[in-house]
């Protein structure tokens, strides 16, 4: 009785009651049945066909499986992803981008802005500008140039020396104001740009600098030695640049197509900073706006430089 209840015949017995289990099913997987649609009028056969119990599972399972294939290469590969909850939409990526992008240009514009107008109040009020350092690896405008102090000149110091002492009441002469700029006739400065003078200097109709007829993208060169103290956009859409030189001088170059240097770069006399563009004023003519100030006084550039 032991060897009947042994675990060798418990197995063989399981095995059998399968192995008669499966005899008897696998005739009816195999059983064909006739499907057959007829006319629910005249019942008359439309059409008909074979199926077994093995083909109709085949076939549940072969359309499961390319239901799934299909709505994942939906999902994977098509816009209706987006209708999904929890997908994000790509246009909405796409403008957050963006968004992020002008944010950013924005925030470097108004810092550049904030910096510009401060150093043009140190130099409209005569302040000293900081000491600027440079690092020779960051640029090749800056190369050999370690340290770079801009401080007020002598003769500037002695200029405004001058000019506080005198009556704050008095109106002076044109022949003594000619005078008191007599110092900066001995400035040298390169020309910036070849060109024919169309608008020459002008305060009284607010012109305070020469217009130069120039062929388009033509390259502008600085002036003299100096440090770029501003570079922006205007909302005529005109590009600018300027730069500090010594003696007080900055010298300001507008419609500009392109500006190649940015604010806080050294340059020196003859180094190409921009190009030329077209007036955002309307003009069809390629020309270069220059001006020429000292001490915050506009001065006439056709006094300094030959075009």
């Amino acid at each position: 009785m032991g060897n009947l209840y042994s675990p060798k015949i418990i197995m063989k017995l399981n095995f059998r009651k399968i192995k008669d289990i499966w005899k008897d099913i696998y005739p009816q997987l195999k059983h064909k049945h006739r499907l057959i649609v007829m006319d629910a009028n005249t019942f008359v056969e439309k059409f008909s066909f074979n199926l077994t119990a093995v083909n109709l599972f085949t076939a549940i399972g072969l359309s499961a499986i390319a239901l799934v294939l299909i709505t994942t290469v939906i999902i994977a590969f098509t816009p209706l992803r987006e209708y999904i909850p929890g997908y994000p939409s790509v246009k909405l990526e796409r403008e957050s981008y963006r968004n992020y992008q002008k944010l950013d240009s924005l925030e470097n514009y108004v810092n550049m802005q904030e910096n510009m107008i401060k150093n043009l109040k140190m130099v409209l009020y005569g302040e000293d500008i900081p000491t600027i350092k440079y690092d020779s690896k960051t640029s090749d405008s800056t190369k050999d140039y370690d340290k770079i102090e801009l401080k007020r000149s002598k003769a500037d110091s002695l200029f405004r020396l001058s000019v506080e002492n005198e009556d704050k009441y008095q109106v002076a002469s044109s022949q003594t104001q000619i005078s008191n700029y007599s110092h900066l006739k001995e400035s040298f400065f390169f020309t910036p740009i070849k060109g024919r003078i169309i608008s020459p200097f002008n305060p009284s109709k607010k012109n305070y600098g020469v217009d130069i007829s120039v062929n388009l993208n033509e390259s502008i060169k600085s002036i003299a030695n100096g440090v770029v103290i501003f570079s922006y956009l205007t909302v005529e859409d005109e590009k600018v640049i300027g730069i500090q030189h010594s003696n007080s001088f900055i010298s300001v170059y507008k419609n500009c197509s392109s500006i190649i240097k940015s604010m806080g770069d050294y340059v020196r006399a003859g180094e190409p900073i921009a190009f030329c563009g077209k007036s955002g004023h309307g003009s069809k003519v390629p020309l270069l706006h220059f001006e020429l100030w000292n001490s915050g006084n506009a001065v006439n550039p056709s006094d300094y430089i030959s075009f």
